[in-house]
């Protein structure tokens, strides 16, 4: 098969995120591979998963073994109705359907040299160490590419094999760096000046790179690779350009990445000598010695045909013996070592190694998978060549778990494999537990997997409770392997607590759909955190890690957190008392997703990053914002208030409106053409007309033109409701009979964007006289369709219009562009993800899950991890203790805080400190069994206690109605200060706002008081935001400290309004698939900070036929109910429902509820 047809093949919708990380070539690669996997217990079913889901070509499974009870405690595709089958045959058809395009076979015979080179891997699991030697030989002399990995307990190994000469074409995860060129000077050498000045600090002397896109040094543009050489002045030596033309402008300078080779030594001498991933000697010492407790592992079982017994300190010794006989190791210079054994980390590896536990299996196997994947896609370094993986820092220190050996005897259940390692009475503890997992998606489906293997909330009156809004799409299928194409647009946590209970029937998981946000406090409380015993975190933004980091300090729960991009991973525990809390960024700011300053996106680009920004910008005023508005305008029916609020609107909104409504044409669209029409007129205002004030137009990339064309007239038919047409040679065909439109016929009002910038915001009579005409000619007719901005449909024409748009922009301004793949990540903010990183962090929260629920553990057993698959890089460590507590003697305490809970305040009423005083930090009434360690100001500021008067701690916490207005005091704070003049600032807010003055500070008789107010700009609404940090900076001479002051801001009984998505112009969106059964709820609605209960709610816009199949209805529990008649039909119509809640005494409010009808599934998978 050729590259062009395997391309064809690819099915770019499933894999989009995994593109982002290894690259078409690499897939088409991956796609055509063919691996053997022998061994198909936890390790091997795990390794299995993963190639599956990254779709592997051909993979054929090997394990005549029969199935036991101990394989159930790693391998999820084996279940006690497997117990005495092959374990390869009943793993073979859940495997197939984690991927239809990937071939799963079986091979029943014996592992021959005929076999072996019909594979480019080979993978062995669970095998002896002849076998091992044997294969490894052979695939070394015939260049297939070998690798070993084995599970014993709590620890692992991973042996790679690529050959003597293997070729690494890509070996870094890093795009090429790419810069935009300021200017090139004739000479020898070339000096080479890039227009951001920062870029020039990523490159490097030696780096090679090619150039593209140059105007008049034009001999650059696609030249052989250039070695730089560095200049102290920032610029870069390109070597000789003395005879080339002289340059004139644009044009990029991009890195080529250069390939490389790895020598691998076969298994045989590698054992005697192995190299070793480590980050430090310690831990080079450290993997020696497991590399020798392998060794003698398997020596032991040659002897004794068995493996040690659990637990057994004689057979424990024996290996410790095994291990000292081994011959020294070797050095990188073939001398022999003179490392001493640890024979204490041999003892303890031979005592649990009869263990088999799922999150060593998940981490281990993704890390396998990954080497499986850069042997076949030639992707990343690999592994040189040993890797050895421990977390025997899971079992308690100070415990002899042999002097009960009972308690890890074999029961004959799904745990024993478990039981081995922990015991018992720990399996007994885990299914007891009640865990909140909050995210299914990637992470999230791997935790909840590993929850159901080892058995957490499997009994009594445990459970887990899986929190996630999102439903499932296709593009989550390469990822979230408990969701198969049957299940797209069902709710994620629905589908992921189905296929988690039928890994283990045992296991009681419920699901909810509410996001766990500020909003929903009602829903996760006080009353539902008392009975959560931990809680694990699989999100993909910091402001949702934080709000759940921070309910769990306030809670006093464990906190066991993850997280990937691309081939990096890392997976963190936070224990109250024990670990400092979690530290992320504040936001996603520092990410790819980050704002950019609006004159910088319209006027001064310098990125492509700037045009995807400005193309982004151009989507949502040309196809949501202007139907929105005049859909709006059309369904309230008073043209004169609608006028007065487009008149309130700034000045670019209005021209983009008037763009869209007037364009070329003067009545509505009604054929394809009028589309194209307009769609030509826009194209000629944004990229001659509009940008030529601006700069020269540079030579146009006519098939990008094109593509512009073609998009923007499709979304325009599509926001009209008109058919469209995906017909290129007709297009071009139409094009030519089309005269270019006129600049008087573009911009009625304004002629240009640019003018419109340096004019005033605010518009005359005589402007709103003409929107208002056009607004009458466009008001008769069917309503416009906002169009929502979808990044995962490759047909709808939404990335295609931003990818053309921005790419148009940057020739005009000279900057490189993007491609399709590129901007729909940038501006989809998509995170590129693969399955073996996801794997490997959820197996390592499952290691910290094991220390969390086992019992008190100090600070030195939990362990933060942090991994880079691509290049090699593994790292644990021990979190940083909590904020030191301070204990203050003989001073009147007036707060007493834990973390941000408030223990005691000498600001709350009389009542309420007479009845919090006589409560015990023991006694459950601050969320927790025990709190002890509590001190004034523990984890906070104390401000006061070298300058306060009043003992008053720093976070402080008051709350405010939303009622009050600017120059209300917030605060009052006093300081003795008497050798220094004081300051206090607010150094920022939390989110961002302009609603609270710097403090004031004035001096009264001797004393310092500061004060906090309302801004005149105040407007606050609890319902918009209902909690502000303000980070407050006090310095008194040499003293300078911070702390955060706590703003909550109360609802007001008095305000009714709707809120949220529900109440935004756009509403909120369901997705229903058309199968939905008749009447069934489709959605509840939720009103923060209301109570639905005796609210009478309604839709008042129009069901009427043919366009609804029937009533949508809502009832007084907030449910909005399916037609009767169902939806079978109405795939991908949308139906917009106006909702009227009203609460009597003229108190009312509205909303809007769009519904979108996927279609039915496909039971069939096709490439496109």
């Amino acid at each position: 098969m050729n590259v062009l047809e395997t391309s064809k093949l690819l099915d770019e919708e499933l894999y989009s995120r995994q593109l982002y990380v290894l690259g078409l070539p690499a897939m088409q690669r991956i796609q055509g591979a063919k691996v053997l996997l022998s061994g198909l217990q936890g390790l091997g079913a795990e390794i299995a998963k993963n190639l599956v889901l990254m779709g592997v070509g051909i993979l054929t499974l090997h394990d005549p073994h029969p199935t036991c009870w101990s394989d159930l405690a790693a391998q999820f595709f084996l279940s006690e109705q497997d117990l005495g089958r092959s374990r390869a045959e009943a793993s073979q058809e859940l495997l197939a359907k984690l991927n239809g395009a990937v071939q799963v076979c079986i091979h029943t015979g014996d592992i021959t040299e005929d076999l072996l080179l019909d594979f480019q891997v080979v993978v062995l699991t669970a095998s002896k160490l002849e076998e091992q030697l044997k294969v490894g030989t052979f695939c070394h002399k015939h260049g297939v590419c070998f690798l070993v990995a084995d599970t014993r307990g709590l620890v692992g190994q991973l042996f790679c094999d690529f050959g003597e000469d293997f070729t690494v074409e890509d070996p870094t995860e890093a795009e090429p760096l790419r810069a935009t060129i300021q200017h090139i000077s004739q000479g020898s050498p070339g000096i080479l000046t890039l227009r951001e000045e920062a870029d020039a600090h990523h490159f490097h002397n030696g780096d090679l790179v090619t150039f593209s896109g140059i105007e008049g040094m034009v001999e650059l543009n696609g030249c052989a690779p250039r070695p730089l050489h560095m200049r102290e002045d920032g610029t870069l030596e390109i070597g000789n350009t003395a005879t080339f033309s002289r340059y004139l402008r644009g044009g990029a300078v991009t890195e080529v990445k250069r390939p490389r080779t790895v020598k691998h030594e076969p298994l045989d001498a590698a054992l005697l000598q192995p190299r070793v991933v480590a980050q430090s000697p310690q831990e080079v010492h450290r993997a020696h010695c497991l590399h020798r407790a392998f060794r003698a592992l398997h020596t032991f079982q040659q002897l004794h045909g068995r493996p040690p017994r659990r637990w057994d300190p004689v057979d424990a010794e024996m290996v410790v013996g095994l291990a000292q006989a081994l011959e020294p190791l070797k050095g990188t210079e073939g001398e022999s070592s003179e490392e001493q054994l640890d024979e204490a980390l041999v003892r303890t590896v031979a005592l649990s190694s009869a263990g088999s536990l799922s999150p060593i299996a998940t981490m281990l196997g993704a890390v396998a998978a990954q080497e499986v994947l850069k042997a076949v896609s030639k992707k990343f370094m690999p592994l040189d060549q040993w890797l050895y993986f421990d977390a025997l820092d899971c079992l308690p220190e100070d415990e002899e778990p042999f002097l009960n050996p009972e308690d890890y005897a074999p029961r004959d259940c799904r745990y024993d494999g478990q039981i081995a390692v922990f015991g018992a009475g720990f399996q007994k503890k885990l299914s007891h537990q009640h865990y909140l997992l909050v995210g299914a998606g990637a992470i999230g489906c791997e935790l909840l997997k590993g929850f159901a293997l080892v058995g957490l909330g499997a009994g009594g009156s445990g459970g887990v409770t899986v929190a996630d809004m999102d439903h499932v799409e296709r593009s989550n299928l390469s990822r979230q392997f408990l969701f198969r194409p049957q299940d797209i647009g069902r709710p994620k946590a629905e589908v992921a607590a189905e296929a988690a209970h039928h890994l283990n029937s045992n296991l009681k998981v419920t699901p909810l759909t509410y996001p766990l946000d500020p909003t929903t406090e009602h829903i996760y409380g006080d009353n539902f955190f008392s009975n959560v015993d931990g809680v694990a975190a699989a999100l993909d933004s910091f402001q949702a890690r934080h709000y759940v980091a921070a309910r769990c300090t306030h809670y006093l729960k464990p906190l066991l957190e993850a997280g990937t991009n691309g081939t990096r991973g890392s997976a963190c525990v936070f224990m109250p008392d024990v670990t400092d809390v979690y530290r992320g960024p504040a936001s996603d700011a520092d990410s790819e997703d980050a704002s950019y300053p609006v004159c910088t996106v319209r006027y001064f680009p310098s990125t492509a990053k700037h045009t995807l920004q400005w193309a982004r910008d151009e989507f949502e005023g040309l196809f949501h914002l202007s139907a929105e508005t005049i859909k709006r305008y059309q369904q309230e029916g008073h043209p004169q208030g609608a006028l007065i609020s487009l008149a309130d609107m700034d000045g670019p909104q209005v021209l983009t409106l008037l763009q869209v409504v007037l364009g070329v044409l003067r009545e509505r669209p009604q054929t394809w053409r009028d589309c194209v029409l307009w769609a030509l007129g826009h194209w000629q205002l944004c990229f001659h007309y509009g940008i030529i004030q601006l700069l020269r137009l540079f030579p146009p990339d006519k098939d990008m033109h094109l593509l512009y064309v073609l998009a923007a007239a499709n979304l325009y038919a599509q926001m009209h409701g008109l058919p469209g047409s995906r017909d290129q040679t007709e297009l071009r065909g139409l094009l030519k009979l089309l005269p270019l439109p006129d600049l008087q016929d573009l911009a009625p009002i304004f002629a240009s964007d640019l003018e419109l910038a340096w004019a005033s915001a605010e518009l005359g009579p005589e402007h709103l006289k003409k929107l208002h005409e056009a607004l009458e000619i466009w008001s008769t007719g069917p309503p416009l369709e906002p169009l929502m901005f979808e990044k995962d449909n490759d047909n709808n024409f939404h990335v295609d219009f931003v990818t053309a748009a921005a790419c148009l922009r940057a020739q005009n301004y000279g900057i490189p562009p993007a491609n399709r793949t590129k901007s729909k990540r940038i501006v989809g903010r998509i995170i590129p993800a693969v399955a073996t990183t996801t794997a490997a962090v959820a197996g390592l929260v499952g290691l910290e899950l094991y220390k969390v629920v086992g019992g008190p553990r100090p600070l030195s057993a939990f362990r933060h991890n942090y991994l880079h698959l691509a290049e090699n890089y593994f790292s644990r460590w021990v979190p940083f203790a909590p904020a030191i507590q301070k204990e203050l003697l003989g001073v009147r305490v007036t707060m007493l805080l834990r973390g941000p809970a408030v223990l005691y305040s000498a600001g709350w009423s009389l009542e309420k400190q007479a009845w919090h005083l006589p409560l015990s930090l023991s006694s459950g009434h601050y969320g927790a069994a025990q709190a002890p360690g509590a001190s004034c100001c523990f984890g906070c500021l104390c401000l006061n206690h070298l300058f306060l008067t009043d003992l008053h701690c720093l976070p402080w916490f008051i709350n405010v109605s939303e009622s009050q207005g600017p120059g209300t005091i917030l605060q009052s704070f006093f300081f003795n200060c008497s050798s220094y003049i004081p300051t206090l600032k607010l150094l920022h807010v939390q989110p961002p706002t302009n609603f609270f003055n710097p403090p004031s500070l004035t001096r009264w008789q001797g004393i310092y008081v500061a004060k906090i107010t309302l801004s005149s700009s105040a407007q606050l609404d609890a319902l918009v935001v209902n909690h502000y940090e303000l980070q407050l900076q006090f310095t008194c001479g040499n003293h300078t400290m911070e702390g955060p002051l706590s703003v909550d801001v109360q609802r007001d009984p008095g305000h009714i309004q709707c809120a949220g998505r529900f109440a935004s112009p756009a509403g909120e969106i369901i997705q229903v698939p058309e199968m939905v059964t008749p009447g069934a709820r489709l959605y509840t609605l939720l009103l923060p900070g209301m109570e639905l209960q005796g609210a009478q709610m309604s839709i008042t816009s129009a069901q009427d036929p043919p366009y609804f199949p029937g009533h949508f209805s809502i009832n007084g529990q907030g449910w909005l109910q399916a037609p009767s008649q169902g939806l079978k039909g109405q795939a991908q119509k949308v139906f917009q429902l106006q909702i009227l809640v009203n609460f009597g005494q003229g108190q009312s409010c509205h909303g809007m509820l769009i519904v979108k009808v996927l279609p039915a599934p496909s039971s069939q998978v096709s490439f496109l």
